[in-house]
């Protein structure tokens, strides 16, 4: 037992001095300049290498690994970009062993209306408010957020429209919400194939999106859920991507 402990220290230790061996190149990186996000928000955005909250009796050095180095400029780019900071400029200077990173953010875009034409209530879902930085992810995740909600509400004919006019020379944008909720869905018939084992009723005692009930795309995920905990298949799908009149077969 002792030899068998010491062969798994050394083995250990081998493999350590490896590992070690085997770590990318890198340069130390500063950030500089900096106003609306914290340094670790930017060093999380270019995949910077930092001090384990673990390895607490190491420096923290923030490090970058060299293959990443020529895509930091435009990474920085997508980066403000997608925050609203459109006209940001970045500074890079790179030695045999440091990046200098020099952010000038400049001017965001702004929020400057918000029309809403709608005769169901959307406001709640808008994220992006009037005098508060356009941020694209924010308007996207708006759009998802008003359609999983008229889907839950039974709502699968909606006509939805939703646009961004962005101005950069005024450092604003203008967004359109148009929505007309249309009428109330119901589920049809449930169609099941792929079935060789199982008897066809045991996957209907798991439905709890039953025809005639009106359409909620909750019951949806209720019907995987209870049909996928049977661990009898490789694969479950269940589709409500058809729609016929308002009425929206279950394909299984």
């Amino acid at each position: 037992m002792q030899h068998k402990l010491i062969v798994f220290i050394v083995l250990f230790i081998i493999n350590c001095g490896y590992a070690e061996e085997i770590k990318l190149p890198t340069h130390v990186i500063h950030i500089y300049g900096e106003k609306h996000f914290d340094e670790a928000t930017i060093q999380s955005a270019l995949s910077v290498e930092t001090k384990s909250i673990f390895a607490f009796w190491k420096e923290d050095i923030p490090r970058i690994k060299d293959k990443l180095i020529p895509t930091l400029e435009a990474t920085l780019e997508s980066f403000y970009d997608s925050e609203g900071f459109y006209d940001a400029t970045f500074n890079i200077k790179e030695t045999n062993t440091t990046v200098d990173v020099r952010i000038k953010e400049n001017k965001p875009v702004l929020v400057s209306k918000i029309h809403i034409e709608s005769d169901y209530t959307i406001k709640p879902f808008i994220l992006p408010k009037k005098g508060h930085i356009f941020r694209a992810k924010d308007f996207i995740a708006t759009k998802s957020a008003i359609i999983e909600n008229l889907l839950n509400k039974g709502y699968c004919s909606y006509q939805l429209d939703t646009k961004a006019y962005v101005d950069l020379d005024k450092h604003q944008a203008d967004l359109n919400y148009v929505l007309k909720k249309g009428d109330i869905c119901t589920f049809g018939k449930a169609n099941i194939k792929g079935l060789k084992t199982i008897d066809k009723d045991v996957i209907l005692s798991r439905l709890r999106a039953k025809e005639g009930e009106r359409f909620d795309s909750k019951k949806v995920k209720e019907t995987y859920s209870g049909i996928y905990a049977l661990n009898s298949f490789d694969s479950v799908k269940v589709n409500v991507d058809r729609k016929i009149y308002n009425v929206v077969p279950i394909d299984i």
